[in-house]
């Protein structure tokens, strides 16, 4: 004997199939959405920067114009946001690629990133960073003793930390080579030495050492590491 459903109940039961079938839709499309992220260098150096990239896909084409936001995590599984862990990474450009630039002002260690976009998040990523090798101790150190002065002098290591611990302080590094003046570096990062600055120079926040190599900030102070200005 055949049970004949009323037209109500029959609407009723397509509706609720149509909602579902809508749901389950809409969240496999959702699912063909991915995020990478990578950094590099990684380890960074303290006090170095470090780019992180990755590319948004949809069915494995890139997507254009996604806001990208990164959250910094204290567990490796990214389930501890850290407080204060939040950067704006900008947008996708045309082929869903997107980077940023950090720098990592950070004790060497672990730290634990995920970046997300609408609909999808990358996998967490362990972005090292490790202590910065320390410099050769140079044979021969650059100080300055007066106001006055211009060029600086020179003294053997072993002297130079003695005049340093009497109040003699290291000169500044100034961009490019000079006529008769007290270059430092090489053809491809020319610097010269001053003892004191003009009044439009200032010091950058930079540190270079006697090849003219830029020098994290941790080694400020140490002998032969000169302050960049311009």
């Amino acid at each position: 004997m055949r049970h004949r459903i009323p037209l109500r109940k029959l609407w009723l039961l397509l509706s609720v199939l149509t909602v579902a079938l809508g749901v389950f839709a809409g969240t496999a499309a959702a699912a063909t959405r991915v995020v990478t992220l990578t950094a590099v260098p990684n380890p960074a150096v303290t006090n170095g920067a470090v780019t992180f990239s990755g590319t948004v896909t949809d069915d494995g084409v890139g997507v254009a114009g996604l806001a990208v936001t990164a959250t910094q995590y204290d567990d490796s599984a990214c389930t501890i946001p850290t407080l204060g862990g939040s950067f704006d990474f900008g947008t996708t450009d045309a082929n869903g690629d997107y980077s940023h630039v950090l720098i990592a002002s950070v004790p060497p260690g672990h730290y634990f990133f995920q970046t997300s976009v609408t609909g999808a998040v990358s996998p967490c990523f362990d972005a090292g960073v490790i202590a910065p090798a320390k410099p050769a101790q140079p044979t021969n150190v650059f100080l300055c003793y007066s106001k006055f002065q211009g060029d600086p002098s020179v003294w053997p290591m072993p002297t130079a930390t003695k005049l340093m611990g009497q109040g003699y302080w290291q000169p500044f590094a100034i961009s490019g080579h000079v006529a008769g003046g007290t270059n430092v570096g090489t053809t491809a990062h020319p610097y010269h030495l001053v003892c004191n600055l003009s009044g439009s120079q200032a010091d950058t926040g930079k540190y270079v050492d006697n090849d003219g190599e830029l020098m994290p900030s941790v080694f400020a102070g140490v002998p032969g590491i000169y302050a960049v200005a311009q």
